[in-house]
């Protein structure tokens, strides 16, 4: 099924025969059956020719993806934000206390190898309301969860530390696999720790400090053990993507009642001094190492040749030099990431099919005449793409 976008202007007219035009704006992008707002913003000039006023159109269509238990890229909308993540998400996620809301937030988290992130992330900070998510119940097994981490703050995040994710024996309050993270002794960093479940003492801190500002991909497992007592809990920290499961960065075992079974994914809020300004993205929940570690099929344009071959439909094309479609092509990509100083130009009367998202950090134009066709569920574009267009004369009061 294909959806299309409808894209209003209004041009205000300077001057008689204004030679340049420059109008904004933010474009509502059709994903599934729901409008949602997209950051990206299209630039679109106008020239005066004498072939009248060309538009583009672009085409969206949704498509499946993932075999994980849960994959959470949190593509909702973004805009309402006095509201909880519960009614954010149309009750993905359930609400399970009170307080400071989790809210969905614009511009999604990436990591370099991992599947393409796609729609936005969420934010919180110091106490508030908690959050979870169900799946399919797990009582044996190893089960897995991975998302992205960037503390943005501090804030006044102590040296004893809290944790912020983990998993849920049933719909109660007792938690496994544990995410802690706490102020490094230095003070200008954090700490990364694991526990197999919330008793502080048990936490086991990972050796080194963490800077804010900086993504951090986050995988955890939880392994059902024969006997009682003796669950194994682990934690990587940055693993190597598509690759089999490495050594873990760290891990503990249970000295506490194992969990019966394994049912949600939580969020957590405990108060100001043991949870710092986070995002979280890209939350997957699998049993397998794979599952939760996606790689991202690619090919890299470094301003003569394609890393990987020509871009395909399974390939994230990247592009980190120079592209003009004249000059070196035109192709069909799952995805398209422009790299910051990088430029990427869709010359006039040349087509590109992208069946995912554009990620622009550098330069992105389409020229008169040029077309960029997506066919993608709905997930958030980011960035600028400039469009040049040619119009006839304008004249005041056209």
């Amino acid at each position: 099924m294909y959806f299309f976008l409808a894209l209003q202007i209004t041009i205000l007219v300077i001057a008689k025969r204004p030679k340049i035009l420059y109008a904004y704006q933010s474009l509502p992008i059709v994903g599934g059956y729901n409008l949602i707002g997209t950051l990206m913003k299209i630039k679109l000039r106008f020239t005066q020719t004498k072939s009248g006023l060309l538009l583009m159109v672009l085409f969206f269509s949704s498509f499946g993806r993932g075999q994980t238990l849960v994959y959470e890229s949190f593509d909702y909308n973004s805009s309402i934000s006095t509201t909880n993540l519960s009614t954010q998400t149309s009750s993905v996620w359930t609400n399970i206390n009170t307080g400071d809301n989790i809210l969905v937030s614009p511009n999604g988290l990436s990591y370099s190898g991992l599947s393409i992130s796609t729609g936005n992330k969420i934010s919180f900070d110091s106490a508030g309301m908690d959050a979870a998510r169900s799946f399919t119940t797990q009582t044996s097994g190893t089960i897995y969860y991975s998302f992205l981490l960037n503390i943005n703050s501090l804030g006044s995040l102590n040296t004893t530390g809290g944790y912020l994710i983990g998993f849920n024996e049933g719909n109660g309050t007792t938690y496994g696999s544990t995410f802690w993270t706490r102020k490094d002794s230095g003070g200008s960093g954090y700490n990364i720790g694991i526990n197999a479940r919330t008793t502080v003492a048990n936490t086991v801190w990972l050796t080194g400090a963490y800077s804010t500002n900086n993504t951090v991909l986050v995988v955890v497992s939880y392994q059902f053990i024969n006997g009682t007592i003796n669950d194994v809990v682990k934690i990587w920290i940055n693993p190597i993507i598509n690759v089999t499961e490495p050594t873990a960065s760290a891990s503990t075992t249970n000295n506490l009642t194992d969990l019966a079974n394994i049912s949600r994914v939580i969020l957590r809020q405990d108060s100001a001094t043991v949870t710092p300004f986070v995002d979280i993205d890209e939350i997957r929940v699998g049993t397998t190492w794979a599952s939760v570690t996606p790689s991202a099929p690619i090919t890299t344009w470094n301003g003569l040749t394609w890393s990987n071959g020509t871009p395909t439909a399974s390939l994230d094309a990247i592009i980190d030099g120079t592209y003009t479609t004249t000059s070196n092509g035109v192709f069909t990509a799952k995805s398209i990431i422009v790299n910051a100083n990088k430029s990427f130009t869709l010359n006039a009367s040349t087509n590109i099919t992208v069946d995912d998202i554009v990620k622009n950090s550098g330069t992105f134009t389409i020229e008169n005449n040029a077309n960029l066709v997506q066919t993608y569920k709905g997930e958030l574009n980011t960035g600028n793409i400039i469009v040049n267009r040619n119009s006839a004369l304008i004249q005041l009061y056209d």
